[in-house]
């Protein structure tokens, strides 16, 4: 087998975790929590969503996926696209940007 090697990239930290609210469109003030995220130990793949409808409770599925409004970008997906470096707005030093949603970036490792 061979060997994993180290490499740094950049991701939006949307892909870390994200949490957004859904009201129901059946039942007036129910909420839905949609969260992308780390799973459970065990789970099929790393990350993924989770919601506490009840059709994703039933089949691990639902419409709010198709709903989610979060960036997913990560520096593999596009050749050459690279975090922007901005100044802070509060305290001036450099901090680092999606190029997609202009939200945090952040420097991870993966093994290739």
């Amino acid at each position: 087998m061979a060997e994993l090697t180290e490499h740094a990239t950049w991701w939006c930290q949307s892909n870390v975790k994200w949490v957004q609210r859904f009201e129901s469109n059946s039942t007036r003030g129910q909420w839905y929590l949609l969260t992308w995220g780390r799973l459970p130990p065990g789970a099929a793949t790393e990350y993924g969503y989770t919601c506490d409808c009840w059709p994703f409770k039933r089949t691990g599925k639902c419409n709010h996926i198709k709903w989610a409004d979060h960036c997913r970008w990560n520096w593999e997906m596009e050749v050459g696209a690279e975090a922007n470096t901005v100044p802070c707005g509060e305290c001036g030093h450099p901090k680092t940007v999606c190029p997609e949603c202009g939200g945090p970036a952040e420097a991870i490792r993966v093994a290739v």
